[in-house]
């Protein structure tokens, strides 16, 4: 199992890790750390570029994803996990 903890994109310098479990103990198999995700004012990538047609059509400045996607495993057992940089 792999799983990619994380938060919202709210804050400046979030941290995030993408870790796999294994699926009948939840022991830990391995663990990647990242550098902190700093964009400006905690936003994610496009927010900055966004907030104006999103004020237009009067919905919220901004996005505020989730900070990882859902990590996949291809056909030759490497991760793929998007981050919102």
């Amino acid at each position: 199992v792999v799983v990619a903890p994380g938060s919202f994109m709210t804050g400046e310098n979030l941290h995030g890790e993408v870790l796999a479990l294994d699926a009948y103990t939840g022991d830990q198999l391995w663990r990647h750390m990242v550098k902190p995700y700093s964009g400006l004012l905690g936003m994610a990538a496009g927010d900055a570029e966004g907030t104006q047609v999103r004020l237009k059509e009067h919905i919220s400045p901004q996005c505020v994803p989730a900070h990882w996607s859902a990590p996949m495993i291809d056909g030759n057992g490497m991760v793929i996990v998007g981050r919102s940089d």
